[in-house]
Formats: C-alpha cells, sequence, structure tokens
C-alpha cells in the first residue's frame, strides 16, 4: 500500500484539485488499482468537488480518526472515465473535523492516531494507494498524515505566500524526522497556476529551484487552463472533459512521474534492505 501526503499550508493551491487527478491518473495507468482519497481538510472540498452528500447519519473522516468507526461505513464511491468504467473510494470530510484539534489533544500518541486506525482496521490490506488531501495548516491532522505517508508532494502557486508555504512543510519534515525518526519520501514540489505570459511564474518557478532544488525535485508545472474549472463545474476530471486539453497532458505526465518515483523509491529500499541482510549474514559472531 502506498500513502501519498498532498500538503502546503497556504491554501488556494490546487491541493484538491491535484488530489483528485492524481487518483484517476493513476487509474488510467493501473486500471485495476484500489484508490482511496481520505480528505482532512474541513473545508470538505472533496465533497463539493464531486457535489456528494453527507446526512447527519452518515459516518465521515472525523468518526473514523476519533470515534474509530469503522472504515467501511465512511465511504463513498465515485465513477470516473469512459461510460463510469473506473472508480475510487472518498472518505469525506465535514465541519464537524474542526473538532479533531481539541479531541485529538487528549489522545495518548495523537500524532499516530490515522496510523494506529489503519492498523486496528488492516486497511491496508484493502488498497493499493491511499491519497490523503491535507488541510492548509499545520494541525494534529496534518503531522497524522505526515506520519502516515510514505510519499509527499507539495503543490504551490505562482505567488510568493506559496513559496513560504513549501519552505515551512519541509521545516516541519524535518521536526517530524527528528522526533519520530521517520519522514516522508518527497516526490517533489508542483508548481500549478503556471501561466507563460506572466513573469511572474517564471519568477516564482527561479526561487522554487533556488531554495528547493538542491533537496528535491521541481516537477513539471500545471499550466493554467480554463478547461479545468470547466470539468470541476460539471464535477468531472479534465480527463473526462477533454481528453487532450493542456491540463489533461499536465496531470498525465504529472501522474506518471509520482508512480515512477514510487518505484524508483521501493526499488532502492529493497536494495537497502538486502545490503543491510547481506552485510548482517557476513559479520563474523561475537566470541564468548
Amino acid at each position: 500500500m502506498e500513502t501519498i501526503a498532498i500538503q502546503n499550508i497556504k491554501g488556494g493551491v490546487g491541493k484538491t484539485t491535484t488530489t483528485v487527478h492524481l487518483a484517476a491518473g493513476i487509474l488510467e495507468q493501473e486500471p485495476k488499482a484500489r484508490v482511496l482519497i481520505i480528505d482532512l481538510d474541513q473545508q470538505a472540498s472533496i465533497k463539493s468537488y464531486f457535489r456528494l452528500k453527507l446526512k447527519d447519519s452518515d459516518s465521515d473522516v472525523f468518526d473514523f480518526v476519533i470515534s474509530g468507526s469503522e472504515y467501511r461505513s465512511c465511504l463513498q464511491t465515485v465513477q470516473i472515465g469512459s461510460n463510469n468504467k473506473c472508480k475510487f473510494d472518498v472518505m469525506l470530510s465535514s465541519k464537524k473535523l474542526a473538532e479533531a484539534e481539541v479531541r485529538l489533544t487528549a489522545f495518548p500518541r495523537r500524532e499516530e492516531t490515522l496510523r494506529l486506525r489503519f492498523e486496528e482496521q488492516h486497511i491496508e490490506n484493502d488498497y493499493d494507494y491511499i491519497l490523503f488531501d491535507c488541510p492548509p495548516t499545520l494541525n494534529l491532522l496534518t503531522y497524522n498524515a505526515l506520519l502516515m505517508s510514505k510519499h509527499l508532494i507539495i503543490p504551490c502557486g505562482m505567488d510568493y505566500l506559496s513559496v513560504v508555504g513549501v519552505q515551512t512543510i519541509t521545516e516541519n519534515i524535518s521536526m517530524v524526522e527528528k522526533y519520530f525518526k521517520t519522514r516522508p519520501n518527497i516526490i517533489g514540489v508542483l508548481p500549478t497556476f503556471y501561466d507563460k505570459r506572466t513573469s511572474i511564474s517564471d519568477v516564482v518557478i527561479g526561487e522554487l529551484r533556488k531554495g528547493a532544488g538542491s533537496l528535491f525535485p521541481i516537477l513539471d508545472p500545471i499550466r493554467i487552463d480554463t478547461k479545468l474549472k470547466n470539468a470541476q463545474i460539471r464535477k468531472l476530471t479534465v480527463f473526462e472533459y477533454d481528453t487532450d486539453a493542456r491540463s489533461s497532458e499536465d496531470y498525465r505526465k504529472f501522474s506518471k512521474r509520482v508512480l515512477d518515483s514510487i518505484a524508483s523509491f521501493n526499488k532502492q529500499k529493497t536494495k537497502r534492505t538486502a545490503t543491510v541482510a547481506d552485510s548482517d549474514q557476513r559479520r563474523p559472531e561475537a566470541t564468548a
């Protein structure tokens, strides 16, 4: 099971759009993949994107994280693709999630609650990819997602505050590593709303490369495209709305880059594990 957090502490950078299109892009390349999106933002943007409904009696991500509700009771399914051939599951958010921060402070191992819920219910057996649409803030839910995720993608809009958000989240990754001895593999920063007609886009890309390019990749940008907005209005991914749109091309390329990065990371991890095992076997036994 591959777990991927999509995070920037700056809002309005395209986190939800990126999450949705990464899920759809994975299914384009791996049609049999089992994909789940978990919305950890109280703004409930995944619900808004697909115009999904949550009745008062329905369970959501709050009930799963805070109350330990059975995860299947918290899911809805989204059908995508031509003739709705592909689908992924979503665990929706609601305004109830605003209470989560207060409730979590009283939990033991509060930063690991999400991971513990997964272990309790053996969710790793049911999905190949789980994507976390994170809130634009560094709260306990964000830290839960970072500790749960093997990989991290940082969308960044074409403005200075988005660049600051990238810097802040990377600093907190270092803090997570210091105190919890683990960190997600940073797949890269994804520039969004890129417009080659404006100089600010190139300035922001330059700042990203100067500040973070030596630490992790700056991915190919997602170009600004009105067809992306038109797709959202119709509750569609841009792949469905116009498969030849420039944003379709960009998100398709991005999804492939993510899958290639995950494959490369796992290959290197396997190689390191084998090297350590081989070293242990060759180590002479200690004499009494």
